[in-house]
């Protein structure tokens, strides 16, 4: 598991072909983002990776989020794509209109804890924008080879952000045919290398998930889903 004392990221090669495969998956996360966002204000990343969903970020608003990343190694990556980076939230000496994370806090052990301190670090009234993998029961090999402690439900994430301060706003699951192809790779995947192909990512990005949105919007994004997505406003 990745902590300050082990800041490697062990899926690397994960984010490097989520960057390269599902371009129309990054886009939607963070056109969605934007959109309860609003645009203008400072803006932060908190767990920017290779800085996918920042890149994506400044193609829609002009803006530049300043990135928090712990591995040294991806802090390069975002270094070369000109990302102000952080190896900490203890190097920030400013707060933001807006923090958004996505895929992050199921790889930290006392996420409430970190809820916290975002929370000290956003202005009041200011939006939190979680994005994270739903439901425990489609838990895989694939979870725990990246360092994920745990998949997420509606009420379990909304217990922390209230006892972190936080005031709910919207929640909804996302990817509701994603949530079967992830059960799938928990049933079919292989144990010894867990992981999913640049084929499977690239037909899932263009013809999977634009029609797992239609399923979302229609009704299912009130019920299920591979992912949870939560806009919550400091008070």
């Amino acid at each position: 598991m990745q902590d300050k004392n082990h800041p490697k990221y062990h899926g690397q090669s994960e984010l490097i072909n989520s960057d390269k495969y599902l371009p129309l998956y990054n886009k939607y996360i963070a056109k969605k983002m934007v959109c309860d966002a609003g645009i203008g204000g400072e803006i932060l990343d908190f767990g920017a990776g290779i800085g996918s969903l920042s890149i994506e970020w400044i193609n829609l608003t002009g803006i530049t989020p300043d990135c928090i990343e712990i591995d040294p190694e991806l802090r390069e990556v975002l270094s070369q794509k000109g990302l102000p980076n952080y190896s900490g939230l203890e190097s920030l000496n400013k707060t933001y209109d807006v923090i958004f994370t996505s895929n992050v806090l199921e790889h930290i052990q006392d996420d409430t804890s970190i809820l916290k301190q975002l929370n000290a670090y956003l202005k009041v009234g200011g939006s939190l924008l979680i994005y994270v993998p739903a439901f425990q029961i489609i838990y895989s090999d694939f979870d725990l080879k990246v360092g994920h402690y745990r998949r997420y439900n509606k009420t379990n994430l909304a217990k922390k952000l209230i006892d972190a301060g936080f005031q709910l706003k919207s929640c909804e699951f996302i990817d509701c045919i994603g949530f079967f192809a992830w059960l799938w790779l928990k049933v079919t995947g292989d144990r010894s290398t867990p992981g999913i192909s640049a084929k499977k990512m690239m037909i899932y990005d263009k013809y999977i998930f634009p029609l797992s949105n239609i399923f979302d919007r229609c009704l299912f994004k009130y019920l299920f889903g591979k992912n949870i997505y939560f806009v919550a406003i400091k008070k």
